[in-house]
């Protein structure tokens, strides 16, 4: 188990896919910066993924937390909004797992030595613990009930890491 920061991204297809307690039973604390908050549970009310996260911040297993730095990130994040920027500066600060599906989130934090994993790797995850019991349906659903973005190589590998095909 371990201490994740979550962007946006994860949060909604987590709950839009109905796996959103998938944090709470693959991870000992879940934080959320201030800005991916406004995003989800504010913006994104009447949608699943801000019922859920106001549950679980309501439930204290996860929490809101803001970075204590605002360093700037440098050059290759510029383009990232503010939901995007905390989350990496807060995952650095707690030495925590980024969750994020967004390609320059991603790079910016790696970049930054802050290890980074998304959606599809907390269900590969969740199917590898046992906690679901087949990926491909839930991959399936992710790409037709979502607008996940998932090339064949991504899907193909996906499910060979979980032994779903040779």
């Amino acid at each position: 188990m371990l201490a994740v920061v979550a962007d946006a991204s994860p949060l909604i297809y987590l709950a839009r896919l109905g796996r959103f307690l998938l944090l709470r039973e693959l991870h000992d604390a879940v934080f959320v910066p201030p800005a991916v908050w406004a995003e989800v549970a504010i913006r994104g009310e009447g949608w699943p993924e801000s019922r859920e996260l106001k549950a679980g911040v309501s439930e204290g297993w996860i929490q809101i937390r803001r970075p204590t730095s605002d360093a700037p990130l440098g050059s290759a994040a510029e383009h990232l909004g503010r939901a995007d920027t905390e989350a990496i500066l807060l995952a650095r600060e707690l030495r925590a797992v980024l969750l994020t599906d967004d390609a320059e989130a991603r790079e910016v934090a790696e970049a930054l030595s802050v290890k980074v994993a998304g959606t599809i790797a907390v269900l590969i995850r969740a199917r590898l613990e046992g906690k679901i019991d087949r990926l491909q349906p839930v991959l399936d659903q992710l790409r037709t009930e979502t607008n996940f973005r998932m090339s064949e190589a991504v899907y193909t590998q996906a499910l060979r890491a979980v032994a779903e095909l040779a």
